[in-house]
């Protein structure tokens, strides 16, 4: 039933893998969408960090719909990296900017300061010439040939978020 008409099916899609795809795109609301009403109740009941990228959890009286996008959260975490734009609003270490490498702390070949896990990729670069010296000996080789591709930007728009999909 579920397979397309050209595969002699009657083209349903399948409701499981779509009310997946529309909390996910709830989920993507929730950090992205600041202007809007149902982003902002749901942000407000639930989220009690100020962080771009909150932590999620369902408790037993939340919302069935709440609890349904807690269950996906992690997909929706996992599509999401960042426009670098001046790099003044993403973190170097933690966040999604290289696009298919992940956050960086996960590649990171020791221990990275407490006090450097929040440096921005701005704090990075200077006359958009990446700073090497501060972050090279840290990483593995293939990850720095990469970056080695991706020069610091030289225009001034601000970060956004992008999906990775």
């Amino acid at each position: 039933m579920c397979q397309a008409k050209q595969e002699e099916g009657l083209g349903i899609r399948n409701m499981h893998s779509m009310n997946k795809a529309y909390v996910m795109k709830l989920g993507w609301g929730i950090i992205h969408d600041n202007n809007n009403l149902w982003a902002d109740v749901l942000r407000s009941k639930y989220v009690k960090t100020q962080d771009r990228i909150p932590q999620v959890q369902a408790k037993g009286k939340d919302s069935p719909l709440w609890k349904t996008i807690c269950k996906v959260w992690p997909q929706v975490i996992e599509g999401l990296g960042w426009s670098v734009g001046n790099g003044v609003e993403v973190r170097f270490w933690k966040d999604n900017w290289l696009e298919g490498i992940g956050p960086l702390v996960q590649h990171a070949l020791q221990d990275i300061p407490v006090e450097n896990l929040n440096v921005s990729v701005a704090n990075m670069e200077s006359n958009i010439q990446w700073r090497w010296d501060f972050f090279a000996h840290l990483l593995p080789i293939q990850i720095i040939m990469v970056m080695a591709s991706y020069p610091p930007s030289s225009t001034y728009h601000r970060g956004r978020f992008k999906l990775l999909v």
